[in-house]
């Protein structure tokens, strides 16, 4: 039973370790940045983003079978001075709308029954889940 104790006492205080200061940067560096990713729902649709007036993106997306997002870009959050707005080019329709401002670093965006953008904030980064291999 001693013995235990200890194991657990060591467990408990000896995997604690002083955080690194790189992760610290890194992290912090995130923060200054705005984060969008494209996640899924779009077959080739053209997706524009725009600051203000200026075009700061423009894509033609096709969400493919690997995990992750389709496309993903990070601006830095000095730059954004102006609305960020959005055009999606579905067939024969544009689907339009504005990013949240002051939102969380990470924005999900993703098209669902096939003419619904969903447009969410997280302040922390997006995990994907990694699909199985299949074997051959």
């Amino acid at each position: 039973m001693k013995y235990l104790a200890i194991m657990l006492l060591l467990l408990a205080f000896g995997c604690a370790s002083d955080p690194d200061p790189a992760d610290a940067a890194l992290a912090e560096s995130a923060q200054d940045e705005l984060h969008i990713h494209f996640q899924t729902g779009f077959y080739q649709d053209t997706v524009i983003l725009l600051h203000g007036n200026e075009i700061i993106y423009q894509n033609v997306l096709t969400t493919g079978e690997e995990s992750g997002p389709t496309d993903k870009l990070s601006i830095p959050k000095t730059a954004l001075t102006d609305a960020l707005h959005f055009r999606v080019k579905k067939g024969g329709q544009t689907l339009e709308g504005a990013l949240p401002a002051n939102t969380d670093p990470y924005i999900g965006f993703y098209l669902s029954a096939g003419s619904v953008v969903n447009v969410y904030s997280s302040e922390t980064p997006f995990v994907y889940e990694r699909k199985a291999e299949q074997a051959l």
